[in-house]
């Protein structure tokens, strides 16, 4: 069972056919066994970009399906050493990026990976020695 930590990029992609990696983020989400984990951004972020995908015309069931999930991921609070763990990076992040890889280091002992479509994201967490989940390293199963 592994225990995978999804930024925004990588859970709105499960769902939205056209997103590139699509299959290889649904085949994560599909797979009985993970578990997977966020910040609270994935809840807020993910609710904001539904108001869009509805004004540009995504079917409404996607978009269900999309506010469901959410359910099924479990939230870290946005606490005060999470956001000073992330205060503390010597490199460049945007801020929302930076929360993200704050949160998945309080999980790292018992994670398998992190999964983020942003290359920039998955370079800081290499250097963070966080594990990551790509096309060519999926989770075991």
């Amino acid at each position: 069972m592994g225990l995978i930590y999804l930024d925004t990029s990588a859970y709105l992609s499960a769902f939205l056919a056209d997103a590139s990696e699509h299959e290889f983020y649904k085949a994560l989400w599909d797979e009985p066994s993970n578990q997977f984990a966020s910040s609270r951004l994935l809840r807020t972020e993910s609710l904001r970009q539904c108001v869009r995908f509805l004004e540009e015309g995504l079917d409404v069931g996607t978009v269900a399906e999309i506010r469901q999930r959410l359910a099924a991921v479990s939230l870290l609070s946005v606490s005060d050493a999470i956001l000073e763990r992330a205060e503390t990076f010597t490199f460049q992040l945007k801020t929302l990026d930076a929360i993200h890889l704050a949160s998945a280091m309080e999980l790292a002992p018992d994670l398998e990976g992190v999964a983020t479509k942003d290359a920039k994201m998955r370079q800081r967490a290499a250097i963070l020695g966080l594990p990551l989940l790509t096309l060519d390293r999926p989770a075991s199963r």
